[in-house]
């Protein structure tokens, strides 16, 4: 992103979305500002450590000036909610070859992790891919889907 300033803000959509279950969805000013402090409070970093920092300035008018991040409604207020260049710029901090979902690096048997979601691009291991709902054993759909918003993507397969 080019700013350690864009980054911050981005870190804190990020961090208020993983809380709330890891979907991307626009973020309100105060739900990133609860998730902050939820953290500070808990001491759990990075947030807590950055507080201290005279360097953590998120700049939210400059990460969405660029085009990494945009006002949901559309009046520069309200939420914000990340593009799909800020989504992009983001995969530069995910190690390669760890899973987008559970963060793991090795599938259960001890393999690295390869799989790559055919619909976004982003790594997944063997468990955290989508699997057909009621079958045993597990059978995977014909493309490998990360999540249920890449599953609607491709078209909703039901096999």
């Amino acid at each position: 992103m080019g700013k350690s300033e864009l980054e911050h803000a981005a870190s804190m959509l990020v961090r208020a979305c993983q809380l709330r279950g890891d979907t991307w969805a626009p973020v309100a000013i105060e739900e990133m500002r609860a998730a902050l402090t939820q953290d500070v409070e808990a001491k759990r970093n990075p947030f807590c450590r950055l507080l201290k920092n005279t360097f953590f300035v998120p700049d939210f008018p400059a990460l969405i000036g660029k085009g990494f991040a945009r006002w949901s409604d559309g009046d520069n207020r309200g939420a914000i909610e990340l593009t799909d260049k800020g989504i992009e710029a983001l995969r530069w901090w995910v190690q390669k070859g760890q899973c987008a979902r559970c963060h793991g690096i090795r599938h259960e048997d001890k393999t690295p992790v390869t799989w790559k979601c055919q619909q976004c691009g982003s790594f997944v291991c063997r468990v955290c891919t989508l699997t057909i709902p009621g079958r045993v054993p597990r059978e995977y759909f014909e493309k490998t889907l990360c999540s249920q918003a890449c599953w609607e993507a491709a078209g909703s397969p039901k096999e």
